[in-house]
């Protein structure tokens, strides 16, 4: 079975959470939803995220929003 180790960073001066699933190469985008940007890889798996104002947004409890990224509507 293959293990996963999953980094998160929080800098509490910044307000920012950021969350590693796997590693590997990327560009963040914007979700859909625009709560967070997500890396995505060259496969369109999602590899980490990364939350800015996540103290201002975690007040609306429970704090959520899906890891969909947005498609940029000329993308082939």
């Amino acid at each position: 079975m293959k293990h996963n180790a999953i980094s998160i960073w929080w800098d509490g001066e910044g307000d920012f959470l950021s969350v590693t699933l796997s590693e590997g190469d990327g560009d963040m985008v914007h979700t859909k939803d625009g709560k967070a940007m997500v890396k995505v890889g060259e496969q369109g798996e999602v590899l980490g995220f990364h939350i800015l104002g996540v103290s201002k947004k975690s007040k609306q409890a429970p704090f959520r929003f899906e890891l969909v990224p947005e498609v940029e509507e000329n993308a082939v």
